[in-house]
């Protein structure tokens, strides 16, 4: 704070010890504050004593106490702070010392920890060594027994930390392997020499045992369930230290597919296996991969009521944890066929015809076996479907090739047989009979392509089966485009019909697709995109197809315009003749009251000559298009025709009472009823001819009087709405203001 500040806050004049404290409490934060304010004050102090009165003087003395016990303060102040800094110095050197003993007392505890592990590990290695004399001693005597130390071992080295030394760790597993090895082998021959006297391998082993005799059979049982325990004794532990824990599996029971009962059932298969369908055996043909499909579900249907009624027992007693034998014996199998066919998809995936075969007969495969061995119900299994085989970074590309050149190839065959390619294949079922061959052959591939890859385990490889579907789509709708440009000319045949139909035949199926959630869910960025509580929702978002169904409805909508244009271009072709006829500018002929009669309610002939062939078109249309592009197709029709007759025929010729008169027949009742077959009210669709009939109905009287009213419209002279008022009066909708109205009027003679 500056001097002239203070000369405003503090008067020197009414000093006091209340308020000289108060002011340097408050305004003192530090040393250097409390110095400035003493050199102040002492500069004051001195100028005061030059200047000052009497009665200032003792104020001043007392002002001087307080800065000498100021002073006072600020050196015990100073000393406070050395002691402070001293006392931190201290504190900091013992905490250093602290340190570094709190390290020597953690590196010796350390070492400690270090040494009584090393001490569990040399008491661990020297019970393990024990245990191996053990099994060496009874493996002379017994093979049970010898089991029996075994599980002891694997027991020993399961409990083991899992930081144990790693040297130790690999030598007790190592010989935990070379045990088990010796062990399997010695009981396996046993075990197989029993399965084989109870029919094990034979077309029916259920029946094979059954036909020996009751005690002989409840021997062999004995035995081979003796042997079986013995062997699923021997099951190897997981391997301890990796750094990976991800290879092995949590549950010790499946750390190893082919348990050592499994690997001894599945070695009579392997036999067969490996005879049949490797070296120069006929049986081994690149061409014939069903032969070994068939043979292995042949297989798996004979032994797997036998696996579950005697074996899968004997596991469940065993091991608490859910182990299916069926499904281990079953990954066995299916290792041979993975074998085999990884060899010979090198070769296939270069043929395509063939390539097709193969996924053909694996997504079978997979569907028989998943039905056979019921999958579903069984909680923990190793099953894995043959069709991951497909999914090989060099396989797929060339699957999805394949099914792109398939549906490709045979849309080529089916677009060059023009004759068949746009009628339907069947023709008694008016919902069927306008589905053509070409579009009911292309929607099948389509949906074969999907059958093929719905069950796929892999999201990314199924979106990429979608996104070919879209572009085939793509590539058919591209086709009929073509098509339709070559057919435009005359649309009014088979063919342009029939691509009309397609693409209404194709939107109908994809927005049907579209409901489907398999669908809708590849249309994700990700898998991870939704959850359960979310598949509802999907179906109510962006449909898959939204785009191929928008572009090829705007397709059809073209289709539908060319044909409404081409049936209305053929009424405006004959308009001129229709006005060349010259009773519309003349009067008419005196006849009897009866011919008048008669004329007037008959249809003209040039007017018959030109409604017959358009309702012979139209009713063509009928007959060969679907329901919903007709109904668009003749409403665009008659919105043609009704501006081509208004303006091409009426605007530009003069009528005669004779001559409306005979117009409105000619339009009541020989173009309406042709639309009339569809619709209860005809004129709706016809707005212009409509006002025109109207009109052309009046009375010379009422005529005049309305042709009076709309000029003074014109002029201005009413107001705004009176020409609404008029029209709905008189029922005019189709022209739209007073000026068109009186331009019709005027052609009136």
């Amino acid at each position: 704070m500056s001097s002239d500040a203070i000369n405003g806050e503090f008067d020197v004049n009414s000093l006091s010890e209340d308020n000289i404290i108060q002011f340097l409490n408050s305004n003192c934060h530090s040393e250097d504050d409390a110095k400035h304010w003493l050199e102040f004050f002492s500069n004051r102090l001195k100028n005061l004593d030059q200047s000052g009165t009497e009665g200032q003087k003792s104020d001043i003395s007392s002002l001087k106490e307080l800065t000498g016990e100021a002073r006072n303060d600020l050196t015990r102040l100073r000393e406070l702070k050395k002691k402070r800094e001293l006392l931190l110095r201290k504190i900091a050197n013992s905490k250093l010392k602290t340190d570094e003993f709190y390290d020597i007392l953690k590196e010796k505890c350390e070492k400690l920890q270090n040494l009584e592990k090393q001490k569990q590990q040399m008491v661990a290695l020297e019970e393990f060594k024990s245990i191996l004399r053990k099994i060496n001693e009874a493996y002379q005597e017994s093979t049970p027994k010898a089991i029996m130390f075994y599980s002891e071992a694997v027991l020993l080295y399961q409990n083991l930390p899992e930081d144990s030394n790693e040297n130790l760790l690999d030598k007790m597993y190592s010989k935990i392997e070379d045990w088990e090895s010796k062990l399997i082998d010695s009981v396996k021959t046993d075990f197989l020499r029993t399965m084989s006297k109870l029919g094990w391998g034979t077309s029916n082993v259920l029946i094979a045992a059954n036909q020996m005799k009751e005690t002989e059979r409840e021997h062999l049982i004995g035995q081979r369930n003796e042997l079986f325990l013995q062997l699923l004794g021997l099951q190897k532990p997981a391997i301890k230290g990796l750094v990976d824990k991800s290879i092995i599996s949590t549950d010790n029971e499946l750390a190893d597919l082919n348990l050592p009962p499994i690997s001894a059932l599945l070695i009579v298969f392997k036999k067969r296996f490996y005879f049949h369908f490797y070296g120069d055996r006929k049986t081994n043909s690149i061409e014939k991969p069903e032969w070994y499909l068939t043979q292995v579900l042949k297989w798996v249907q004979e032994c797997k009521d036998y696996l579950d009624d005697e074996f899968q027992p004997l596991v469940n007693k065993m091991w608490n944890k859910p182990v299916s034998m069926k499904i281990k014996f079953v990954a066995g199998l299916l290792g041979f066929i993975r074998t085999k066919m990884t060899s010979d998809l090198k070769h296939v995936v270069y043929n395509e015809s063939l390539l097709s075969h193969y996924v053909d007969e694996v997504l079978n495969f997979d569907r028989e076996l998943e039905n056979c061995i019921d999958v579903e119900n069984i909680d923990c299994c190793f099953y894995s479907p043959l069709q991951v085989l497909l999914l090989d970074e060099k396989v797929f590309p060339k699957w999805l090739e394949m099914e792109s050149n398939l549906v490709k190839e045979k849309l080529d065959n089916l677009l060059s047989d023009w004759e068949n390619c746009w009628k339907a294949e069947i023709t008694d079922d008016n919902r069927l009979k306008f589905i053509p061959k070409s579009a009911n052959i292309f929607l099948t591939l389509l949906d074969c392509i999907s059958n093929r890859y719905k069950k796929l385990p892999s999201f990314e490889h199924r979106k990429q089966f979608f996104h070919l579907q879209l572009e085939l789509m793509d590539e058919f709708r591209t086709r009929l485009m073509q098509l339709k440009n070559q057919e435009k000319i005359i649309p009014l045949n088979e063919s342009f019909i029939g691509i009309l139909n397609s693409a209404h035949y194709v939107i109908q199926v994809l927005t049907q697709w579209s409901s489907d959630v398999t669908y809708s869910l590849l249309t994700l960025p990700r898998m991870d995109d939704v959850t359960g509580s979310d598949s509802v929702g999907i179906q109510t978002s962006v449909g898959p197809f939204d785009y191929q169904v928008e572009t090829m409805s705007l397709f059809m909508q073209d289709c539908e315009l060319i044909l409404a244009r081409y049936v209305a271009n053929q009424v405006k072709e004959k308009v001129p003749l229709y006005r060349s006829q010259k009773f519309w500018t003349k009067s008419q002929p005196k006849k009897s009251e009866e011919q008048k009669d008669e004329a007037g309610k008959n249809v003209s002939t040039i007017a018959a000559d030109i409604l017959l062939p358009f309702s012979t078109e139209i009713e063509q249309l009928s007959l060969t298009l679907n329901e919903n592009s007709f109904r668009n197709t003749w409403k665009s029709v008659c919105s043609f025709v009704d501006k081509i007759i208004y303006i091409d025929l009426v605007l530009k010729t003069n009528f005669s009472k004779f001559g409306c008169d005979q117009f409105v027949t000619d339009i009541s009742q020989g173009l309406l009823p042709i639309v009339g077959k569809f619709t209860r009210n005809p004129r709706n669709f016809f707005p212009c001819l409509s006002d025109i009939v109207t009109l052309f109905s009046l009375s010379k009287g009422t005529f005049l009087l309305l042709k009076d009213h709309l000029e003074q419209v014109e002029s201005g002279k009413c107001d705004h709405d009176e020409f609404q008022r008029i029209c709905n009066e008189y029922r005019l909708n189709g022209l739209t203001n007073a000026t068109q109205i009186l331009k019709v009027m005027s052609k009136v003679i």
